[in-house]
C-alpha cells in the first residue's frame, strides 16, 4: 500500500490539520479527515476512524482484495529472500514481475491496471528519485536533491540565529515535528533504521 499526501491545510479555528490522503491499494482511492497531530491516538481509536473497506470494483475488471493480497505474498517472498541494505534491494522488490497476473510492478501491454510511476525517496542521501518503467531495466527519470528546510523537517541552520523571534518560531515547529513524528511512528509501528 502506498499513501500519498495530496493536500494538508491548516485549519486555525480549530487548530487541526485536514489531509487528503490517496490510498493506492490497487485502484487510487481518496481519503479526508481531520486530525490534530498534538492528539492523542489509541489503537482503537486509529483503526476505526482510519479504516478503508476493501470492494470490488467492476471497472478494473478484477478483485482489489485479491490483487493487494497476492502482491503483499511476492513482497513478502522477497523480503525473506535477502536483508535490505541498499537503493538496489529495494528496487528489487518494487520492480518485481514475479507474481503471475498480481505482479508489484505491473507493466504488461494487456493489464487493465498498470503501475504508471515509481518515487524512491533516499533519506541517506537526501534525494526522490522517480522512474516511468520498471527500475530494474530503465533509468529514472529524475532525481531531485530533498531540502529539509520546510514544515518537512525544519533545521535552525538556516540563518535564523540572527533574528531570535523566528529562531524561536522554527525551534518550537522543529519541536512539534518530531513529537508529532514519534506518534506517528507509534501509530503504525514503524521502525526507522
Amino acid at each position: 500500500m502506498s499513501v500519498y499526501v495530496t493536500s494538508s491545510n491548516f485549519d486555525s479555528s480549530d487548530e487541526e490539520y485536514v489531509l487528503e490522503v490517496v490510498l493506492n491499494l490497487p485502484r487510487p482511492r481518496r481519503y479526508r479527515d481531520r486530525f490534530n497531530p498534538l492528539e492523542e491516538y489509541d489503537e482503537y481509536d486509529f483503526q476505526n476512524r482510519f479504516r478503508l473497506q476493501f470492494s470490488d470494483c467492476e471497472e478494473l475488471k478484477e478483485s482489489g482484495w485479491e490483487s493487494s493480497v497476492a502482491r503483499e505474498k511476492v513482497f513478502e517472498e522477497l523480503m525473506l529472500q535477502d536483508n535490505i541494505s541498499s537503493l538496489e534491494d529495494i528496487l528489487r522488490i518494487l520492480g518485481s514481475t514475479r507474481g503471475g497476473e498480481w505482479q508489484i510492478f505491473r507493466d504488461r501491454a494487456n493489464d487493465f491496471v498498470n503501475t504508471i510511476n515509481l518515487g524512491v525517496f533516499d533519506f541517506i542521501e537526501r534525494t526522490w528519485t522517480i522512474w516511468t518503467n520498471n527500475p530494474l531495466t530503465n533509468p529514472p527519470i529524475i532525481k531531485l536533491p530533498l531540502k529539509f528546510t520546510t514544515f518537512i523537517s525544519p533545521t535552525t541552520d538556516i540563518g535564523t540565529e540572527n533574528h531570535p523571534y523566528i529562531h524561536k518560531i522554527m525551534s518550537g515547529v522543529s519541536d512539534i515535528y518530531k513529537n508529532s513524528l514519534d506518534k506517528f511512528k507509534k501509530m503504525f509501528d514503524i521502525r526507522l533504521y
